[in-house]
């Protein structure tokens, strides 16, 4: 069965210094197509050049949360450079090859424990999702969400900013996690669920409750790679080839349709439409 890898980082070490080989070898486990990710502007850029060269390659741009720190302690100059590479991520953009904002969101998993540094960091965070939503409401994309927390914050932090913004085109959550609570207002909102190789761990309970009650219609297949490799290479580098597994798994666990969520990839990322079909 055709697979679609919508979240890989062909772009970043070590896949990077050879990813035509890993890019074969994953043709040879059903990958049809892949969405690359940028994280910072210059992943963004090996992004956009990588999937300007493969057939049935696409690339989402962005800036991922982890770059929202204050430069020489100040938030002004992290601000103002931000505001620079926001601006040749919006040049990107341009290229037929960009067909998603991201990966862009907020991680609070690895504070400082400097209450008022935590706070300047939050803040940071928040203001660089708000401009990359904005931006991503003007440009008419789809956007590609990474949200991590120990507790709740980051996940009510972005369903406020996402309001606050008015956007209103899809969005996955890449390598899911959350609340219920908060999955069901996400779901609500027209939320994609992006499922990695972390689903087929034995303390992943929380995230197959998720999957439970996420509507099949709404479940795209991602690697992540090279993070996250399913089991049984759990602490390996993970392999774009590896989500061949990951998708037997669902199969077998809750009797998702691959063909289906094919389906909801082409759906959410019309591209790739005309090639699934011949595939």
């Amino acid at each position: 069965m055709p697979i679609i890898d919508t979240h890989v980082h062909y772009n970043l070490p070590p896949l990077s210094d050879n990813w035509s080989h890993h890019w074969q070898r994953a043709q040879a486990h059903d990958v049809i197509g892949t969405i690359v990710i940028g994280v910072d502007l210059k992943s963004s850029q090996l992004a956009v050049s990588q999937a300007n060269q493969v057939q049935n390659w696409y690339s989402a741009v962005g800036i991922h949360p982890e770059s929202a720190q204050p430069i020489d302690h100040s938030v002004e100059i992290a601000k103002n450079q931000l505001t620079v590479e926001l601006g040749k991520i919006k040049a990107l953009t341009k290229s037929d090859q960009v067909i998603a904002l991201g990966e862009c969101g907020l991680d609070y998993f690895h504070l400082p424990h400097d209450q008022t540094f935590t706070s300047t960091i939050i803040d940071l965070q928040k203001w660089l999702l708000h401009q990359q939503l904005t931006l991503a409401k003007q440009l008419n994309l789809p956007l590609i969400i990474h949200l991590r927390d120990k507790k709740e914050q980051a996940y009510w932090d972005f369903i406020q900013i996402y309001r606050q913004t008015g956007f209103a085109s899809p969005f996955v959550l890449h390598c899911v996690s959350g609340p219920l609570s908060f999955i069901k207002q996400a779901l609500d909102l027209g939320a994609y669920i992006g499922i990695d190789g972390n689903i087929t761990y034995p303390q992943a309970n929380d995230l197959r409750a998720i999957v439970k009650m996420t509507p099949p219609h709404r479940v795209l297949l991602e690697t992540d790679a090279p993070y996250l490799p399913p089991v049984p290479h759990r602490g390996q580098t993970c392999l774009p080839e590896m989500i061949e597994l990951t998708g037997k798994y669902l199969k077998l666990t809750f009797g998702l349709d691959l063909l289906q969520i094919l389906e909801n990839t082409t759906t959410f990322f019309p591209a790739f439409k005309a090639q699934a079909d011949e595939g």
